[in-house]
């Protein structure tokens, strides 16, 4: 009877769980690139502010990435259940000889769920890395408008930039 209560209480936590759909939104947020274009004659002040904005989609990519991998882990952690209740219920089936048609049908749809789980997971971790690799090419976007930005104002001030060197 145990099982039955571990059922139950992974189904209702498989219902809370976000949907794929949900688990991909950031790749429709609005694209920003149209926003930090460096027009030729953007100075370092208004490639801060596009660094800014970029700066923020980082932030926001970040939150997205740690809100995804507490799911991916929760799905894991599902799985595993899945895993057990299903270990369990094959070990009253070789109790009974096989003949009970609820542990049966119990059994199959674990196997079903397990096979479900096991999608989602693998959607989700793909997901995971993609944000990653979304975080990793904005971060390096940014830091190289923070680097245009200080040649530009190193250009304006005649003192060369960490870029240009010290020698003439």
């Amino acid at each position: 009877m145990a099982w039955l209560v571990v059922a139950a209480w992974l189904g209702a936590a498989q219902a809370a769980q976000p949907g794929d759909a949900d688990l991909q939104a950031w790749r429709s947020w609005k694209d920003i690139a149209p926003a930090v274009v460096v027009a030729p004659l953007d100075g370092p002040e208004e490639v801060l502010e596009k660094a800014e904005i970029i700066a923020d989609r980082r932030d926001a990519l970040g939150r997205e990435q740690a809100r995804v991998a507490v799911h991916c882990e929760g799905l894991r952690a599902t799985v595993n259940g899945v895993d057990q209740q299903l270990a369990a219920t094959r070990d009253m089936l070789d109790v009974r000889g096989g003949r009970d048609l609820l542990l049966r049908r119990r059994a199959r749809d674990l196997r079903s769920r397990q096979r479900a789980l096991r999608t989602l997971t693998a959607s989700c971790e793909a997901n995971l890395e993609a944000l990653g690799a979304a975080l990793v090419e904005v971060a390096a976007r940014h830091d190289a408008y923070l680097r245009r930005a200080q040649a530009l104002r190193a250009e304006e001030t005649g003192t060369p930039s960490a870029e240009e060197g010290t020698t003439p």
